[in-house]
């Protein structure tokens, strides 16, 4: 009974511990992590007048990494690709070290509309101007839209 009570612990624990590393839909990944520290805890997106951003943030509530897109240049209704290099930005800091300068990047929107508690999701992909070479950023995130308009 002890051994089965521990081993269900263990697995809790497991599972809530990938939790809070960027678990479950949102993740972060790319070659950028061999020198910029990509961990999470959460993702958001958020609308502003003229911009949508989606963010991964760690602990410290920094935001590690934000996709950046201007509203106003480009259509977002339904699913949408967008060119991040040509209608958005790659920003962020990770242990107070800004992220690389963005060479080329995509985020895609499977899921948004500009309504507060709407449901966005997609992925990212850039390519940033890295200390050794260019380097790559990944990532996937599942969220809600919080309306800042």
């Amino acid at each position: 009974m002890i051994r089965s009570f521990s081993l269900v612990s263990g697995l809790l624990l497991l599972a809530l511990s990938g939790v809070a590393c960027g678990g479950g839909p949102d993740k972060l990944s790319g070659s950028l992590d061999e020198y910029y520290d990509l961990s999470f805890v959460e993702t958001r997106a958020r609308l502003f007048p003229s911009q949508l951003s989606v963010e991964w943030i760690d602990e410290d509530r920094e935001v590690v990494v934000r996709a950046t897109v201007n509203v106003n240049q480009v259509s977002l209704e339904g699913p949408a690709t967008v060119d991040l290099a040509l209608y958005g930005d790659l920003s962020g800091r990770s242990g107070g070290t800004p992220i690389p300068e963005m060479e080329s990047g995509t985020l895609v929107l499977d899921a948004y509309a500009p309504e507060a508690g709407a449901a966005v999701e997609g992925s990212l992909d850039a390519e940033v101007i890295g200390q050794r070479g260019n380097a790559t950023v990944s990532g996937q995130f599942k969220t809600i839209l919080d309306d800042q308009r």
